[in-house]
């Protein structure tokens, strides 16, 4: 059994927007697109291209939480200023779950994509401190703009495309499975 079949228990009734499992709730507009071209994008544009493109995916998918971020606010809370560190973790996780909450809607597996979101973040979030925002007033070490480098270089080397990848694949499925439901849907309106 998921555990998105009946939205975080945690979550106060009057905090929903529409209820969980509704017409309304799985009315994505998520788009299919080749897992490679979000790969090849991600190292075109130095990373750029894709965080967008996932900023975007938040506005795809109805708003089932008062909290959830619009592509605007995904996007914009980035420019703030150590909010930015907090706010690359909460996204990243917001989305993973709206995405296994639309898969859930239509009986797809859950895709175990909270974990990967949080090491990314992590790995990101811990590269940028260490290489942008030092803790001492002296120059940093060495070691600590090595650590700092080899961290970024993981995350935009490795983990950001696989993160990508397994983001977009679920989507793309996600997308497939909504494309037949709404032929089914079709063909059933004209027989009738």
């Amino acid at each position: 059994m998921s555990k998105y079949n009946h939205l975080s228990p945690d979550l106060l009734e009057d905090d929903k927007l529409i209820p969980y499992g509704s017409a309304e709730a799985m009315a994505h507009s998520l788009q299919q697109v080749p897992v490679i071209f979000m790969i090849i994008l991600h190292y075109i544009t130095l990373g750029i291209g894709p965080l967008v493109w996932l900023d975007i995916a938040h506005s795809r998918i109805p708003k089932i939480r008062r909290n959830d971020p619009s592509a605007a606010k995904a996007f914009f809370n980035m420019l703030i200023p150590f909010y930015n560190l907090y706010w690359f973790f909460f996204k990243n996780i917001r989305l993973c779950e709206r995405i296994n909450e639309q898969r859930a809607m239509r009986s797809l597996p859950e895709k175990s994509l909270h974990g990967l979101a949080v090491n990314n973040s992590a790995i990101l979030v811990a590269g940028a401190v260490l290489f942008g925002y030092p803790m001492d007033v002296s120059e940093p070490s060495a070691y600590t703009l090595f650590v700092a480098k080899a961290l970024l270089l993981l995350w935009y080397g490795v983990l950001q495309p696989v993160y990508l990848g397994l983001i977009q694949h679920s989507v793309n499925e996600l997308a497939i499975i909504t494309y037949m439901e709404n032929i089914d849907d079709t063909k059933v309106e004209e027989e009738n």
